[in-house]
C-alpha cells in the first residue's frame, strides 16, 4: 500500500466512524472530537 492509498483508507475509516457518531454512538463522537476530526470529509 502506498501513502496515497493509506490516506484514502484513513479518510474512509473516518467517514465510517462519523456515520457511527451521527447515528448516536457517543463514544465514537467523543473520540473524533478529542482528535479534532469531527469536521473531516473524505
Amino acid at each position: 500500500m502506498n501513502l496515497g492509498e493509506y490516506f484514502a483508507r484513513l479518510a474512509a475509516l473516518h467517514d465510517a466512524m462519523r456515520d457511527l457518531a451521527d447515528t448516536g454512538d457517543e463514544q465514537v463522537e467523543v473520540e473524533l472530537m478529542a482528535l479534532g476530526l469531527q469536521t473531516v470529509t473524505g
